[in-house]
């Protein structure tokens, strides 16, 4: 019975962790994995370029941005968050391509802005 019961255990255990690997991996573009930056970000990193391509903060920030980024403006005027690290900056494209970019589709098929 103990035995059954530790099996069962086993089996739960691994669907949930199954169940939560499938859907981390399915909130990712194409070409892209799953990862955590060093601010606690939740990312989606290339597989080409190994640069994140999205990014999901873990909490709601005044500015705004994720954490380790803070608000400024590109030449364009769009805002925009800037990396403490020197990372690529961080658009809002929740309405489109900001201003200065098109609407490009990159290698794997997924919707990007490209800039001009």
């Amino acid at each position: 019975m103990v035995v059954r019961i530790a099996l069962l255990a086993v089996a739960v255990l691994i669907t949930s962790v199954w169940l939560l690997v499938a859907e981390s991996e399915a909130a990712c573009p194409v070409g892209t994995y799953p990862w955590t930056d060093q601010w606690g970000n939740r990312t989606c990193r290339s597989f080409d370029s190994g640069q994140d391509v999205t990014i999901s903060p873990p909490t709601a920030t005044p500015s705004g941005c994720p954490v380790g980024y803070y608000v400024w403006t590109d030449q364009w005027g769009n805002r925009i968050c800037r990396s403490f690290t020197g990372a690529p900056p961080a658009y809002d494209t929740s309405k489109g391509c900001p201003v200065g970019t098109y609407p490009w589709r990159d290698t794997w098929g997924n919707p990007v802005c490209r800039q001009f």
